[in-house]
């Protein structure tokens, strides 16, 4: 989320959904990694499991910014579940 806010990025996610738009893997991914690099590891995880939820399929970027996430918490064990 390099030119809003995370916030400004989620309201967007829900409008999104608001209007019948599904958010792409790009729209998640943009989300997993503004929590993961704000230390907000469990909102990245929640945006992880909606993108499930979704039918979305996670793509390296994806993957990637969990793992940092997780790392950076301290998280090792549930990065290598990943």
């Amino acid at each position: 989320v390099k030119y809003g806010t995370l916030e400004g990025a989620e309201a967007r996610y829900q409008e999104m959904k608001a209007r019948g738009i599904g958010p792409s893997v790009w729209t998640h991914s943009v989300l997993v990694e503004g929590h993961g690099k704000r230390g907000r590891l469990e909102d990245a995880l929640g945006a992880w499991d909606r993108m499930l939820e979704e039918g979305v399929v996670p793509n390296e970027h994806t993957y990637t910014s969990l793992i940092d996430a997780c790392v950076k918490r301290g998280e090792i064990a549930r990065a290598e579940k990943l």
